[in-house]
C-alpha cells in the first residue's frame, strides 16, 4: 500500500518571511520522492499560475491541489473541480459593491479584482493593481473558484456570507478566502484517491488545512501555526519552521531513514 504525503505551501514548506524553501526542505522532499512506496502531494491555498516558488521541485508531486481544493490535477492533469455557484457569486458581487470592499475573484489561471484601494497592509499593491477588473459579465461566464476579500473585518466577511452555502478561511487578521461549502483540501484529496487504497500522511499549519489534517492517518502540524484547533488534531507537532528542521523531524517519526 502506498503512503501519500500531503503538504501545504505556505508557512509549512515555504518560509513567507524569507519568501523561499530552504535546502534542508527540498532534501526532505527528494528523500520522499525517492522512496519507492511513497508520492507526494502539495496542498495550497494559491492557484495554479502562482506557484513560481515551487518551480525547481513541481516534478516531485504527482498530485497537485490549489485554491483550498477547488482545482486538483494527477500528473498535472485536471482530475476534479468545485466552483462557487453562480446565484451566490452574483449576489456576494452586489453586496461587495455595495459596501466597497476591496475583492479579488480567481479563476484557474487568472484573477481579476474589484474596488481596489492603496496602502493597505499586508498585500503587495504592485502586484495587485496590474490584475484586470472583474464585471458582472465576466463573472456570469467563467467558473470562479475563489473569493478573496481583504482590508475587512471578520465580522463584516460573516454579515456579506449570511444566507450563502459559502466558507471562508482566514489567511491574514483582515484577510480572508471564500469558497463553496464543498470545497476544502480533503474533499479534493477524497475524491482525486477514491479508487486507491492508501496511508495518507498531512502537513500543514493554517486554518484551511484542518480538514486535511482530520482525515489523514498521520496529522503533522507546524508549530508555527496560529490554530489551536489544528494543533488540537495532529498526531505530531513538527519544528516551526524558522528551526528549519523538518527533515530531522521526519527521521526522527521515522518516515525517512
Amino acid at each position: 500500500m502506498k503512503t501519500i504525503i500531503f503538504f501545504d505551501l505556505d508557512g509549512t514548506i515555504n518560509n513567507k518571511n524569507k519568501q523561499s524553501i530552504s535546502n534542508n526542505t527540498i532534501k526532505l522532499l527528494k528523500s520522499l520522492y525517492n522512496k519507492k512506496d511513497v508520492e507526494l502531494g502539495i496542498a495550497t491555498g494559491r492557484s495554479p499560475n502562482n506557484i513560481e516558488i515551487l518551480d525547481e521541485i513541481a516534478h516531485l508531486f504527482k498530485y497537485k491541489i490549489f485554491i483550498n481544493g477547488a482545482l486538483a490535477y494527477k500528473n498535472d492533469k485536471l482530475v476534479y473541480e468545485n466552483s462557487i455557484k453562480k446565484e451566490e457569486l452574483i449576489q456576494i458581487y452586489e453586496k461587495i459593491n455595495e459596501n466597497n470592499i476591496m475583492t479579488g475573484f480567481i479563476l484557474e489561471n487568472i484573477e481579476y479584482v474589484v474596488n481596489l484601494k492603496e496602502n493597505v497592509s499586508g498585500i503587495n499593491y504592485s502586484k495587485i493593481k496590474s490584475l484586470p477588473m472583474m464585471s458582472k459579465e465576466i463573472l456570469k461566464n467563467n467558473n470562479i473558484y475563489q473569493i478573496w476579500m481583504f482590508d475587512i473585518l471578520e465580522e463584516e466577511v460573516k454579515k456579506i456570507l449570511k444566507d450563502t452555502k459559502l466558507n471562508k478561511y482566514s489567511w491574514h487578521k483582515s484577510g480572508f478566502d471564500i469558497v463553496d461549502s464543498k470545497t476544502n483540501k480533503a474533499a479534493a484529496i477524497k475524491a482525486m484517491l477514491k479508487d486507491y487504497k492508501y496511508k495518507l500522511i498531512a502537513i500543514g499549519d493554517g486554518e484551511n488545512d484542518i480538514e486535511m489534517i482530520k482525515l489523514a492517518d498521520v496529522g503533522i502540524v507546524m508549530e508555527n501555526s496560529k490554530f489551536d484547533e489544528l494543533k488540537k488534531e495532529a498526531t505530531y507537532i513538527a519544528p516551526h519552521i524558522d528551526k528549519d528542521k523538518l527533515y530531522e523531524f521526519f527521521k526522527e517519526i521515522k518516515l525517512i531513514s
